[in-house]
């Protein structure tokens, strides 16, 4: 048996547990007084995280800007323009009207608005007089021709 060794051993194991322990607290004491250094670089963490999804946002925006675009008609429109519905009513679903019995005049040159409380089908009139929604009833005419 190696005695030198052995008393080593038995000075040193039991010192081991005290030693981290102490190696910890020194360690959070440490953590605590310069914790709010460590702030500014995090916030530069961050501040390059934002920049980074503003740059993807940025690149998504100038391909769609750098699409082509349609050709503007460039035809003059004469004559009455006005656009008129009587009795329009539209359902997306049978046995739901959304539209029912609407009659409207927009005069030539005249600015209108149509409000109201949400759900109540501004918007689908609308995409009605755009011509985007079929299939709707009564009249919608535009210069005096049914659209």
């Amino acid at each position: 048996m190696n005695f030198p060794s052995a008393a080593v051993l038995l000075v040193c194991v039991p010192v081991i547990p005290v030693t981290i322990a102490a190696v910890q607290r020194w360690a959070k004491k440490l953590l605590a007084k310069y914790a709010d250094s460590f702030i500014p670089m995090r916030q530069l963490g961050s501040f390059f995280h934002i920049a980074m999804n503003g740059m993807a946002a940025s690149e998504k925006i100038f391909r769609l800007l750098d699409l082509p675009e349609e050709e503007a008609a460039t035809e003059e429109i004469s004559g009455d323009t006005s656009v008129s519905c009587s009795g329009l009513g539209f359902s997306y679903e049978k046995g739901r009207e959304i539209l029912h019995g609407i009659s409207m005049q927009f005069p030539k040159g005249s600015l209108t608005s149509i409000v109201g409380e949400r759900g109540c089908g501004k918007s689908t009139l609308a995409a009605v007089l755009m011509g985007r929604n079929k299939g709707y009833t009564g009249g919608n005419q535009y210069s005096d021709s049914d659209l």
